[in-house]
């Protein structure tokens, strides 16, 4: 946190979803036009010639500026599809309400996850108790006397063989 002149502190600035994309896909290009230098430094200045005594050979720009169009066509590739996958992974997030766990997407409103689920993942719904949650519903239900303890038990029991 950086003090203003008032003294207060304020948080640093958080970089976007969209910007940190925009800082892979630079980088990522970035690496291709190292290439693309790297491949023309060794036509131009003939570096196996000065790096390994190799014997002089003419510029070949044939064969330099094929090379440079596949490392285009692969950077193109490469960046692009990074991008677009890094970018269907961010909107595949949810946000939850911790409080009612509402799912809110995107320019919609808030809704039961259950709603959001068959409506935007194309999945059915169905419910069930974890375990713990079992546990937890048989618990009450011996406390208030719907079941006894040995019902209960008979249930666990039915409940881990079925699974």
């Amino acid at each position: 946190m950086a003090p203003d002149p008032a003294g207060l502190e304020h948080p640093a600035p958080r970089t976007s979803a969209a910007g940190l994309l925009a800082q892979v896909a630079f980088w990522q290009a970035a690496g291709f036009v190292a290439l693309l230098l790297l491949v023309w430094t060794i036509e131009v200045l003939d570096l196996p010639m000065l790096l390994y005594g190799d014997p002089p050979s003419r510029v070949d720009y044939i064969g330099a500026s094929l090379v440079s169009a596949g490392l285009v066509v692969c950077g193109f590739i490469v960046v692009g599809h990074t991008y677009l996958r890094q970018r269907r992974t961010l909107r595949g997030f949810v946000n939850l309400c911790a409080r009612c766990k509402k799912a809110h997407v995107a320019g919609l409103e808030w809704e039961p996850v259950e709603s959001m689920l068959v409506r935007h993942a194309s999945v059915g719904v169905s419910h069930s108790l974890c375990p713990g949650c079992f546990g937890d519903f048989l618990a009450s239900m011996v406390e208030r006397g719907y079941l006894t303890g040995e019902q209960a038990d008979a249930l666990t029991e039915g409940r881990a063989q079925a699974v």
